[in-house]
């Protein structure tokens, strides 16, 4: 059983970007490397809707720990989940942000 952390959201105040969104860590890279493997995966109560959806959204085999305040969440996404059903649509698409644009912007 492969031990990930579950998602973050991190809001960085002393980090120069061109938005002001935050920093989203996610795992699904590790899902799409490891198709095989089953996860256990440790989420805040915050995240742990969150972890759920992502686990779901690459059709990984993950256990999801949380503590008692996210049970609540975790339960109401993991119901939603299941109503959704299972889906064995292909990615339609690599999504890439390059922001040369807004480092280098031409001068008009």
């Amino acid at each position: 059983m492969v031990r990930i952390s579950g998602p973050t959201v991190s809001f960085r105040g002393n980090v120069a970007s061109p938005s002001r969104l935050p920093w989203v860590t996610l795992n699904g890279w590790r899902y799409l490397r490891q198709p095989e493997a089953k996860f256990y995966v440790t989420a805040t109560p915050e995240n742990a809707a969150l972890a759920a959806a992502e686990a779901f959204s690459y059709g990984a085999d993950a256990a999801i720990k949380t503590d008692d305040a996210g049970i609540d969440s975790l339960g109401q996404m993991i119901d939603f989940l299941r109503s959704a059903g299972e889906s064995d649509l292909p990615a339609l698409a690599n999504i890439a942000i390059s922001t040369t644009a807004l480092l280098n912007p031409v001068n008009s």
